[in-house]
């Protein structure tokens, strides 16, 4: 009995050891990084003979899973390149629409200020104008009220039209 006590205890610790064992192996990650390693090696082994295949068969319209797939992703790829410079031609065409119209925009702006301040000046000018007119007229007056009061003066006769005619 007491060997059979043994027995039971040996085989405890046995399996401890294989306990810690695999739970080192999980917290390290070696039993990870085994299953990653062998799926790595059998995808190597699938590249190897798929390799060797198309070298017997020749590359030429290879009609096998592998080529097929990859050729209806090489199209899609090339269909998305495509799609995307077009969409950049595209980009590139509208950008260069808008800026030759902001261009347009700001020349005519600039026309429009130009014509605005032109138009501003004139109308100074004309304000100027009407302001020599009217000391000229003023003068023209008062230099006429000093003939009337020197006739007056002189005792001449003096006659004044009210529809602005003068008196000669």
């Amino acid at each position: 009995m007491i060997n059979e006590g043994l027995g039971d205890i040996v085989m405890i610790m046995k399996l401890e050891q294989v306990a810690s064992r695999k739970k080192a192996n999980v917290e390290n990650g070696y039993k990870e990084e085994n299953e990653r390693l062998k799926t790595q090696g059998d995808s190597y082994l699938k590249e190897i003979e798929r390799a060797k295949h198309h070298e017997e068969r020749g590359k030429i319209k290879c009609l096998c899973g592998f080529c097929e797939q990859e050729a209806i992703i090489r199209g899609e790829v090339k269909t998305k390149i495509r799609k995307e410079q077009k969409q950049a031609e595209k980009d590139k065409r509208v950008r260069k629409f808008v800026d030759k119209q902001l261009e347009e925009l700001l020349k005519n702006d600039k026309v429009y200020q130009k014509a605005i301040k032109e138009q501003e000046e004139n109308k100074k000018q004309m304000e100027e104008l009407k302001a020599v007119k009217e000391l000229e007229d003023k003068e023209k007056l008062n230099n006429r009220i000093k003939e009337l009061k020197e006739a007056r003066e002189k005792g001449e006769q003096v006659i004044i039209y009210v529809d602005g005619a003068r008196n000669n």
